[in-house]
């Protein structure tokens, strides 16, 4: 199973570029940003590539999870979180 990433991208091309995604592409249009999540991982001569024609491309690093949101709701807890014993 391949690692899956989030980049920020500012298309400020004038094409429409395509990103591989899971489950297919991401199109970002010409002259926009976007948030391409579940990207395939880029390889430095891309983002190099994608920087030469005017588009800019950075990594966005995961935000740190609360080991006791259970749930992903933001707070602690949840129903998915340990149920005490007696």
């Amino acid at each position: 199973m391949a690692d899956f990433t989030t980049y920020a991208v500012k298309n400020g091309s004038a094409l429409d570029k395509a990103f591989k995604v899971r489950g297919g592409f991401h199109v970002v249009a010409a002259n926009s940003e976007a948030e391409v999540a579940n990207a395939r991982p880029l390889t430095e001569e891309q983002i190099d590539a994608f920087a030469r024609d005017g588009v800019k491309v950075a990594e966005k690093k995961a935000k740190a999870r609360d080991p006791l949101d259970h749930d992903g709701d933001g707070k602690k807890g949840g129903a998915a979180a340990p149920k005490a014993e007696g």
